[in-house]
């Protein structure tokens, strides 16, 4: 479960549960397909991008 940064900033950040989701699944399969994981292997990959997401490192269309 994502304890930082709380879920309800997230959904204010994208819109809706639905769209926050799709987006952390999506970018947690990026993450685990890359080297990120060698690097360090306690990284849990939803949680860094449940971070980006709140940093506004990831840019996203609502069509």
């Amino acid at each position: 479960m994502i304890h930082q940064p709380p879920i309800d900033k997230l959904v204010d950040i994208v819109g809706n549960r639905y769209t926050l989701a799709t987006l952390a699944a999506k970018r947690a399969r990026q993450i685990l397909e890359s080297d990120q994981l060698k690097e360090d292997p306690s990284i849990k990959p939803i949680s860094v991008a449940a971070e980006e997401i709140y940093e506004g490192k990831l840019s996203f269309t609502n069509d």
